[in-house]
């Protein structure tokens, strides 16, 4: 109990912390009135958008209400559903809880960052090290808030259901409220997962269609500069930013943490109906993953606050820097929880932890190399660039499928090294909870990898809003070179959101496992199980695939929309010149790419629902012969199976989207150049694969793996 009230007390004061930081970004200097008229009309539309998004949220919440009523009424002879209305009120509420935390995250997440775009467009009129300072202390803030946020709303919803629990002896009482989390905390993680999938799909549909359809018909095609005022999507292309990249990654970190939360809380009510009582410190060792993430939170303070720049200076190095302090702390943290929690086996689970942080952190960084503008991938794309898209694009694609191998291999050795090391403990359950201790080192430096995520859309509005509003002097100096090293962020924080992503889809295997056998022993495939796991595959490569044609349909929207507003201007060798003056309409742009980004999308996440229940319900048919183990043997076939697919996908679209778009930057980009429309061909392909369609893949992934763990238990 007293680890518990440890690791609220710091996610209280890690939430306390984020305000201040907000009320310190809120005091710095803003930007000048040209520049705030922009500012105030992205975020207008930014805040127009989110909120359509959260109505078709409530509308999803709908229809898994509606799923869950009819699962308990189908499904209620079996002994595990038994509870009747009391149950379906409370998963309903768990439901309602996740999902509403999920949006109040994104929601402040994106108000932090239209504070922070404002704040640093003042900053950077004084010096660089300003700008650095409010960039990344706002990307902090809401990076603290995703962490504090997500464990605060799995400990009310523990506390509800605790305080409405039966009376009865000590012992009994405390059994009951373990069955009652088994069947009720998974459903917040489903809440949460829904949310997120609805969020990424939208601001990522519009991120694509304003960012492609944009450069497609007013770069290519009127030879006008990026972030040019005559485009008529250059507002919605700043919108895409906050939408796309903002609000995606933080519901992306959001769902992984929630998701990581619930996880340990089900260890911990399995384990107390599994273990002894007497044997007090295997369940002393649930709270450690708990107690990592919590001290994670004061080492991502630490890193948030020591980042800074002189003029001179190298911002990608003042984010590196903090990085490594954010890293530092965290293995201090981890080793003292270690000692603290872990008794006679702490080296055990330090040496767990250790394995999960660095791997995480060196597949990072990796990605960060692999896009240097001296990099053998960047020199070698941008020669295929001198020669066509096609060209670039094979090579691109090449290049992010031979990436896969290091990260998979990699994590696959830490995670195996981890297991390992726990069932070498003695300990019952000691591989699980190993494992469950790297996820929590890995996660720990969440809240600084998300300012580090949100610095680079925030630089890229800056250096836009910038151009925009015709601003002269140093500001723009400093504002390309925080673009420039917003490019290595987006790598390094893309790459951990994939991998911690799958580390947590897994560890939802192994609880699946625990419901009816221990994981540590291991059980043969059968053909349900076999084809349950491709049925993960399948459908995170359909839902990935079908985000991907609906990007593209919105880019050509876009794109055509554009075009319209240019046709009446007269042409020279088929590029259209478009008079200094023009005024474009941008509300007609923002509208179609708001239409396309809401087309259909409760439709899509119904049916990333429905998949992973069908093969719940088949396997509860098949389970009639002796194996009582089929139906969660194969559920987490169906996760395993899923959460690798989505990993891969990600990686790998990832680390095209990465060469493609430093290769871009590399290149000479300036209108009527050679390799001009080949640069921004690849580009537009980039923000589809590495924007929608692999962040989409590992975030189905985790839909799938809340949904079993919340249908486990009732068709078990």
């Amino acid at each position: 109990m007293t680890a518990l009230g440890l690791v609220f007390a710091i996610n209280v004061t890690g939430l306390a912390f984020a305000l201040l930081l907000t009320r310190w970004v809120a005091s710095r200097q803003t930007a000048a009135a040209s520049a705030r008229l922009v500012v105030s009309a992205v975020h207008r539309a930014t805040t127009a958008l989110l909120h359509a998004v959260f109505r078709r949220i409530a509308g999803g919440l709908a229809v898994l209400i509606g799923l869950l009523v009819t699962a308990h009424l189908l499904l209620g002879h079996h002994a595990n559903a038994r509870g009747g209305s009391a149950s379906l009120f409370w998963s309903s509420i768990a439901l309602i809880l996740g999902a509403a935390a999920t949006c109040t995250a994104v929601q402040a997440s994106v108000s932090i960052g239209s504070l922070a775009v404002s704040r640093t467009l003042g900053a950077a009129r004084l010096s660089l090290g300003r700008a650095m300072r409010v960039s990344v202390r706002a990307g902090g803030a809401a990076g603290l808030l995703a962490e504090s946020i997500s464990l605060l709303g799995v400990a009310i919803l523990t506390g509800l259901v605790h305080a409405t629990a039966s009376g009865g002896p000590p012992q009994q009482r405390t059994m009951d409220l373990a069955a009652r989390l088994v069947q009720l905390l998974p459903a917040y993680g489903v809440g949460a997962a829904v949310a997120a999938l609805l969020i990424q799909r939208a601001g990522a549909t519009f991120h694509a269609a304003a960012d492609a359809g944009g450069d497609m018909a007013g770069e290519r095609a009127a030879n006008l500069e990026h972030d040019d005022a005559r485009n008529p999507a250059v507002v919605a292309d700043l919108v895409g930013d906050r939408v796309g990249s903002v609000a995606s990654r933080s519901a992306d970190l959001f769902v992984s943490a929630s998701l990581g939360h619930v996880v340990v809380f089900l260890v911990a009510a399995l384990l107390c109906t599994k273990t002894p009582p007497q044997d007090v410190r295997v369940l002393a060792l649930v709270g450690l993953p708990l107690a990592v993430r919590a001290f994670g939170i004061i080492a991502s303070a630490f890193g948030v606050m020591v980042v800074t720049s002189e003029e001179t200076g190298s911002p990608t190095t003042a984010l590196w820097r903090g990085h490594a302090t954010t890293s530092v702390v965290a293995v201090g943290g981890l080793a003292g929880a270690a000692i603290w929690l872990g008794g006679s086996n702490s080296s055990t689970f330090l040496l767990a932890g250790l394995l999960g942080l660095l791997a995480v952190i060196g597949l990072s960084h990796a990605a960060r190399w692999r896009v240097g503008r001296r990099s053998d991938a960047t020199r070698e794309l941008l020669e295929s660039l001198r020669v066509h898209e096609a060209s670039a694009t094979l090579q691109a694609l090449g290049l992010g499928l031979g990436s896969l191998l290091l990260p998979v291999a990699t994590l696959a050795i830490a995670m195996a090294a981890a297991w390992q090391i726990g069932v070498g403990s003695g300990l019952p359950a000691g591989g699980p909870l190993a494992v469950l201790t790297a996820t929590a080192a890995a996660l720990a430096v969440g809240p600084y990898v998300l300012a580090v995520a949100h610095f680079a859309p925030v630089a890229d509005s800056v250096r836009g809003v910038i151009a925009m509003a015709q601003s002269a002097g140093d500001e723009q100096q400093r504002a390309r070179r925080l673009d420039e090293a917003g490019l290595a962020s987006v790598a390094v924080a893309q790459n951990y959101l994939s991998v911690v992503g799958v580390l947590v889809a897994l560890c939802a295997a192994t609880v699946l496992s625990m419901f009816s056998t221990s994981p540590d022993e291991p059980t043969p495939a059968t053909p349900g199980v076999i084809w349950s796991g491709f049925l993960g595959a399948a459908l995170v490569w359909a839902y990935a695939g079908d985000g991907l044609q609906r990007a593209a349909r919105a880019a050509r929207r876009v794109a055509a929309e554009v075009d319209r507003q240019l046709r009446g201007f007269p042409r020279e060798h088929a590029i259209v010149r478009v008079p200094s003056d023009f005024a474009p309409n941008y509300r007609s742009v923002i509208e179609i790419a708001t239409r396309a980004a809401l087309d259909k999308s409760v439709l899509a996440s119904s049916a990333a629902v429905l998949v992973p229940l069908s093969v719940a319900l088949g396997l509860g048919l098949l389970n009639r012969s002796d194996d009582p183990t089929l139906v969660n043997r194969g559920l987490a076939s169906f996760v395993i199976v899923a959460a690798l697919a989505g990993l891969s996908t990600s990686l790998a679209l990832d680390g095209t989207r990465a060469v493609l778009t430093a290769a871009r930057r590399s290149a000479d980009t300036r209108p009527g150049s050679t390799g001009f429309g080949a640069a921004i061909a690849a580009d537009a392909l980039a923000d589809a694969l590495g924007n929608s369609a692999g962040p989409a893949a590992h975030i189905v992934g985790r839909l799938g793996a809340a949904v079993c763990l919340a249908i486990a238990p009732i068709i078990s």
